[in-house]
């Protein structure tokens, strides 16, 4: 262990290392890009980035903005890049960024600047949608405001475009306007409502708060970045009541949910309550039209409503809305601590009910409805109906069906779809409901039928189904008594497309009416797909190069398609295209209108750029052979390729070295596009930032010395009095390792650089290849061993290792090398994307397995040396010393590192955990039980994989055992910590506890994570 260094030591390092990162990022890296739409016709792209301060900053806060791509760019000679598939890139400057960079950069101009709030604050003027979507004044213009107030737009949330019109949300408010034109504030006309509710009049207004404990993300704010205080004090000032999920649907009405029901309102602020959740006192906590907890969490649904597309029925004049009722009075109560800010001196708050499943509990209940309602007028609307499956529900119908996980509108509008999931996970099933099985209750009194349900799909597992956005149902089918759609399985062991012709009134058949258009032992990502009718194309997200690597492919569902190679009427998949460069990691967004699409990608090493390309077709035949090797002709088919004289760039391409420069001369270059005080990661929070470097020594992690060249004999680190020595860079002190070889040139230490991440793969002793990362430490010096974080999550549903540019993971990554610490990601059996096989490793077993993984990662790259580089006389010394690892993670990463510490002290000096579950029965249900069974079925894998369990294996020894965990956790409650506490007291073994009184699962606030970093830092440095 080296010298003992103190808390104000290293968090100066950390402010000094936060304040280089930052400067050393291109401008861009470090901002928001997202949610991107095409304007076809004009040939215009919009999107949400950060606002722009006056100064020229950028805020956290996001603003809508627009860019044209019209422009034509002549062809440029470009050198075919020398990567192929399954191939990393090499750490020199990419030929394709090279390319890139020749073309223009499209200019930014924000859509909208001001909202106006006249509708709120005049009390004699009648607002129509001419007052709503008149042209834009200046300041000037405007003579007399008293009607007109014109407010500065601070950020937006979302957005929504439908036509011209756009519906964007912030701090609870409501926005609509026309692009180019001043967006308003939808008003709140404070009167007395009532609607026509199946002939019964009800005071919508008087609507009550339930009494009963809500889910944790029951009337979730879809604004994370922002408060409740922040929320409630915007809409204070403009009197205004939260209106969440906002959608925008027919005749410029919005819908939106408030106090557990849907509402909606016009563009003048006139509102109508559509439903009556809150007004049931038999059952306190039914909510309409949102998702609960479990649904958001585990399935990633957020929402629980959807407008009706307009019909040519009877009903054409009435709008629509299909809606979830849910009731959770079977689900389980629990307390959490109640939200602080984080100047609360309080020391404690009574914890807040919550309705939370665990495994092996109750769920939640919900039943499928429509309402049906007219135009609404002044506060009213004189029809309202809701109608439900009295003839029989889903639950009664598909008595196995536990979740319902999506749903929505066919595009005919005469039916609705819902993907339906067994508790177990195991089975799932499609099904089609025509609207007319939904009645009113006084109709099913007159004509009483039984529900009648179609099956569009079904399939079971014996591992487990996970649940994507990979689907589309068809407009354009080959009949009208068919149901066309494409959908995604792991039926076949990896995520593929299936093209499925679902004739009605017939028992689904998989042989018969699904066309498999993909296959393979790689599969797609969970991605929603997009679909191209007119081409007959599917656009797909996958990692079939590299199973590190995402990228953007077309295929074709074509009947001639299938038949490109071999022979007419077999059974190969048809060609798959793939149109993106390799070496890259690509978030795609493609518009099949405007025959375009945005490439968002980067690398390990090369930061974020944005392009947006544009899509040709050519015809291919389809082409076979018969018998006799006669050469047959079929069909014509449509293939696309990305246009090579057609680019645009949103942002300029930047060059990155194989290093990340944190010298001084860096930080001055860039101080004067700093972020503001409401910067847009937290991490980057200017109470971590400082002016200059830090005025103290620099703290660093001594390395081992290996001096005989001998790795087995690898013992105790080196003195610091032997192998550091301090130097002066303008005049401030650092602290630096002098281990050299003498034909090895010295590092400038005045460009302080940070290495580059590489990854590395190996097969496992079962034959299955793994990937992982390593970073060696800054200054790394041949001959010597460095001390290693291992940095874990480990569980299913998440891919660490991956050749892409993430910030916030990659900033802890070099914060970590910044101190002189190695560091080694692995993704283990498990993880996801590579397949079910690979993910049901963990399958009943969850902290049983999965170090297993990483141990042999760790070997491997000491082993082999990764990385290494050769002293003068070519000996190899491993990187990694083997006997100096810290485990690090959160959430599942907490938990291993917990389990990493008990099951292999031997490895693991120490583990640093943060907000880890311990026992598996205080988890949700919807995922403890997709990988675990519930703890019924089976009680030895619970028991098993319990942390609390474990605790008499914890080690004996000082400074080995950190936990760390937010007290309002929602997620992974802080009773897991405290069960485990209990236990380690009980058992009399040494640990160290840092509870943040303000934070949920994530660490939110500035402060907060600058004192864990700083803590975890201490730890490392100090004692390992």
């Amino acid at each position: 262990m080296s010298k003992g260094y103190t808390w104000d030591q290293i968090r100066s390092q950390v402010r000094s290392f936060r304040t280089r990162a930052q400067a050393a990022f291109p401008f861009h890296a470090l901002t928001t890009i997202k949610d991107f739409s095409f304007d076809p016709v004009n040939e215009r792209v919009y999107f949400l980035s950060n606002n722009q301060n006056v100064d020229g900053s950028m805020s956290r806060y996001l603003t809508l903005y627009e860019a044209d791509y019209g422009a034509t760019v002549d062809t440029l000679a470009v050198e075919e890049s020398s990567e192929q598939p399954g191939q990393l890139p090499s750490l020199n400057e990419h030929p394709y960024l090279t390319w890139l960079s020749k073309f223009p950069v499209a200019e930014w101009s924000p859509v909208f600047t001001q909202y106006t709030t006249a509708t709120i604050f005049s009390d004699h003027h009648e607002v129509n949608d001419t007052d709503l979507f008149s042209p834009s004044s200046s300041t000037s213009d405007m003579g007399d405001t008293t009607n007109n107030n014109l407010y500065p737009i601070q950020g937006i949330s979302q957005y929504q475009m439908v036509e011209n019109h756009v519906l964007f949300s912030f701090n609870g408010g409501v926005y609509l306007g026309d692009v180019g034109r001043i967006s308003s504030l939808i008003p709140y006309i404070e009167q007395q409502q009532k609607a026509k509710h199946d002939s019964t009049i009800f005071l919508l207004q008087s609507a009550h708060q339930s009494e009963s404990p809500p889910s944790p993300h029951t009337e979730m704010s879809i604004y994370p970045s922002l408060s409740k205080n922040q929320s409630s004090k915007h809409q204070q000032q403009h009197h205004l009541p939260i209106r969440s999920d906002p959608k925008l649907g027919n005749n410029n009405l919005i819908a939106f949910i408030r106090n557990r029901d849907i509402w909606v309102v016009t563009p003048n602020g006139y509102e109508v309550q559509l439903t009556t959740c809150s007004f049931q006192t038999e059952d306190p906590t039914l909510s309409c039209g949102t998702a609960e907890y479990v649904m958001q969490e585990e399935f990633q649904r957020y929402t629980g409503y959807y407008w009706g597309p307009p019909t040519d029925d009877e009903n054409s004049k009435m709008n629509r809305i299909l809606y979830l009722e849910t009731s959770e009075e079977q689900v389980d109560v629990v307390m959490i601590t109640k939200s602080q800010t984080a100047s609360s001196t309080t020391v404690s708050s009574p914890g807040s009910p919550v309705r939370y499943p665990r495994a092996g509990r109750s769920n939640t209940v919900s039943d499928m409805q429509i309402v049906y309602f007219d135009t609404v007028e002044q506060g009213f609307a004189t029809t309202v109906i809701r109608k439900r499956l009295w003839g029989g529900s889903i639950n009664e119908r598909f008595p196995w069906a536990e979740y319902l996980v999506r749903f929505g509108w066919l595009p005919d509008g005469q039916s609705v779809w819902a993907q339906i999931l067994s508790r177990d996970q195991q089975k799932t099933a499609v099904i089609r409901i025509k609207c007319d099985q939904f009645v009113s209750i006084d109709k099913y009194k007159r004509d009483p039928k039984p529900t009648q349900f179609e099956t569009l799909w079904e399939e079971q597992s014996d591992i487990w189904i996970n649940i994507s956005d990979a689907y589309y149902f068809l407009y354009n089918t080959s009949s009208p008594n068919c149901t066309e759609f494409i959908w995604s399985s792991e039926i076949s062991g990896f995520r593929h497309l299936y093209y499925v012709q679902k004739p009605r009134n017939v028992e689904f058949n998989f042989q018969l009416h699904c066309k498999q258009l993909t296959g393979g032992e790689w599969g797609l990502t969970d991605n929603s797909i997009d679909v191209d009718e007119v081409h007959q194309l599917v656009y797909f997200k996958a990692k079939k190069d590299i199973p590190v690597e995402t990228h953007f492919y077309a295929v074709s569902y074509h009947p001639a398609a299938t038949l490109t190679t071999t022979e007419i009427n077999s059974t190969t998949t048809p060609t798959i295209i793939r149109l993106t460069e390799l070496g890259f990691s690509h978030n795609v967004t493609i518009d099949t209108k405007a025959n375009a699409f945005i490439d968002y990608f980067s690398s390990l090493h090369h930061t974020p750029s944005i392009t947006l390309r544009r899509v040709e077709y050519y015809n291919i035949r389809q082409q076979g052979y018969d018998d006799d090797d006669n050469r047959l002709e079929g069909d014509f088919f449509v293939l696309p390729r990305v246009s090579e004289n057609q680019v645009n760039l949103l942002i300029p391409i930047s060059r990155c070295n194989d290093e990340i420069d944190l010298s001084n001369d860096m930080m001055e270059k860039n101080r004067s596009g700093s972020f503001d005080d409401t910067t847009i990661d937290r991490q980057f929070s200017t109470s971590m930032l400082s002016t200059s470097p830090p005025q103290q020594t620099y703290v660093y992690a001594t390395p081992t010395i290996n001096n005989n060249n001998n790795n087995a004999n690898r013992t105790a680190a080196a003195s610091s009095e032997d192998n550091l020595q301090y130097y002066k860079s303008d005049g401030i002190e650092y602290l630096h390792s002098t281990l050299k070889s003498n034909t090895i040139e010295s590092f400038d230490l005045e460009t302080q650089t940070v290495p580059a991440g590489e990854i590395f793969n190996f097969i496992h002793s079962d034959g299955v290849k793994l990937y992982g990362y390593l970073y060696k430490p800054r200054f790394y010096q041949p001959g010597a061993s460095y001390p290693t974080i291992l940095y874990i999550y480990g569980g299913p549903k998440s891919q660490l290792v991956s050749n892409d540019f993430r910030l916030p993971r990659l900033q802890r990554y070099l914060m970590s090398v910044y101190f002189g610490f190695a560091v080694v990601v692995i993704d283990g059996r498990g993880s996801s994307d590579r397949g079910l096989k690979f993910e049901s490793h963990l399958k009943y077993r969850l902290g049983s397995v999965e170090i297993e993984d990483q141990i042999a990662g760790l070997q491997y790259v000491c082993d082999a040396k990764i990385g290494a580089e050769p002293t003068h006389d070519g000996t190899l010394t491993s990187v990694v010393d083997i006997h100096r690892v810290a485990i690090n993670g959160w959430s599942y990463g907490g938990y291993l590192s917990l389990i990493g510490l008990a099951q292999r002290p031997d490895i693991f000096k120490i583990a640093i955990a943060g907000a880890p579950v311990t026992d598996w029965k205080l988890y949700d249900s919807a995922y403890t039980e997709r990988y675990m069974g519930t703890p019924m079925s089976n009680p030895e894998g619970y028991q098993a994989g319990s942390v609390v369990n474990m605790a008499n294996q914890f080690p004996d020894g000082e400074h080995r055992l950190l936990i760390a965990h937010g007290l309002i956790d929602e997620n992974v409650h802080f009773t897991n910590t405290e069960m485990l506490v209990s236990q380690l007291v009980k058992c009399n073994k040494p640990h160290y506890l840092q509870v943040y009184p303000t934070e949920k699962h994530g660490l939110r606030h500035a402060s907060v994570n600058e004192h864990f970093e700083t803590l975890m830092f201490f730890w490392l440095i100090n004692y390992l």
